[in-house]
């Protein structure tokens, strides 16, 4: 019988002018372009003839990983979400195992609430051990005269916040496969060091009794 895939909850986290819509869809099939997607759970009805209509709450996509299937299900999420995220434990439903932080190379302010959302994690003392970070320059296929954000300061930024940092194209695809088993195998590394460690930690208790 074959095991069921390890279920990884990524955040996909941005402005609100950041076209993450989109980018879940290209995370999700990479052959589809654009499809609606929302990003709240419930119920949402009219008082006219449409029928309700369930909110999806999040896209799924599976990686192989070294040889295991990783599920991740990815979130769209907000600034509050994310800082929400970091905060909670890992038993908390607020909790989220990654997050991708998403700026748009064509618009400075996205990349701006990136750089500032970081910098506000490292000076609130935040322990971010639990959580894995990327930092995400999305429209990577824009030519640099049409960028106001350059590939150098988006490594840079990573660089500063100790993240890792990958540009991607929510139009193209380009990267995103990449970025997506980057982060799951991100993820499964520091659950094994975690286990490790709690492992060590029972022998050396046991020893001392």
């Amino acid at each position: 019988m074959a095991r069921p895939p390890r279920v990884i909850k990524v955040l996909v986290v941005g402005n609100s002018t950041v076209d993450k819509g989109l980018l879940l869809s290209k995370f999700e099939n990479s052959e589809r372009r654009d499809y609606s997607f929302v990003s709240t759970i419930g119920l949402s009805c009219c008082l006219t003839i449409i029928p309700l209509v369930l909110s999806i709450p999040f896209r799924v996509r599976d990686v192989n990983v070294d040889g295991q299937t990783v599920r991740l299900q990815l979130w769209d999420a907000g600034w509050t979400e994310a800082w929400a995220a970091v905060d909670a434990s890992s038993h908390d439903a607020r909790a989220a195992s990654a997050l991708l932080l998403v700026y748009d190379v064509t618009r400075e302010d996205t990349y701006e609430s990136v750089r500032m959302w970081l910098q506000r994690v490292k000076s609130a003392g935040r322990c971010t051990d639990r959580v894995v970070m990327m930092v995400l320059g999305d429209n990577c296929h824009f030519q640099r005269d049409d960028r106001q954000v350059t590939w150098e300061r988006g490594k840079e930024l990573g660089r500063e916040g100790r993240v890792a940092f990958l540009e991607v194209s929510s139009v193209t695809a380009a990267n995103l496969e990449t970025a997506l088993k980057s982060v799951a195998r991100a993820v499964l590394a520091k659950e094994s060091a975690a286990a490790h460690q709690s492992s060590s930690n029972d022998r050396s208790t046991c020893s001392l009794q």
